[in-house]
């Protein structure tokens, strides 16, 4: 049952890219973390329904560019993303955002890392996010001073 959609996506190590995708019990795993749609559809229709083409060989520097690229190019149905390596247009599952949540708990940045993270904050002010003029509600503020205290 081909339907002629396609999918593009961009792999540093493409034995590990391959990995995400074989077998079953890899794509089973995947969808628990969260939605996909090529996965679901691989499971729905089966392996045989499916190809790979390698569209291009390029170096890593590159390869966000050149994925973008063939997105743009082939107007790909399974791919959610339509800007590369953005969050562009998803919307987390209630259960997702908890699982989220729960990753980031108790995790510990380097120095090296707040450093970073402050250099993008400064480089980002007066830029309109999707947070740009608005405010943390009672209950959110809430919730960080508790993680604060929580990670003293």
């Amino acid at each position: 049952m081909r339907t002629n959609k396609s999918y593009v996506g961009s792999a540093k190590w493409i034995r590990g890219r391959f990995s995400v995708y074989y077998p079953t019990n890899s794509i089973k795993r995947k969808l628990g973390e969260g939605s996909s749609a090529i996965l679901s559809a691989i499971l729905k229709y089966g392996y045989e329904n499916f190809s790979i083409d390698i569209l291009e060989y390029c170096d890593i520097s590159n390869l966000t560019e050149r994925e973008q690229y063939y997105i743009d190019l082939l107007e790909p149905e399974y791919n959610i993303l339509k800007i590369t390596y953005s969050g562009e247009g998803t919307k987390h599952t209630e259960r997702t955002k908890s699982r989220i949540g729960l990753k980031s708990l108790g995790r510990i940045h380097t120095e090296e890392a707040k450093l970073k993270m402050k250099e993008i904050a400064v480089l980002r002010k007066g830029v309109e996010t999707s947070f740009y003029g608005k405010k943390h509600s009672s209950e959110s503020l809430l919730k960080m001073s508790i993680n604060s205290s929580f990670m003293k």
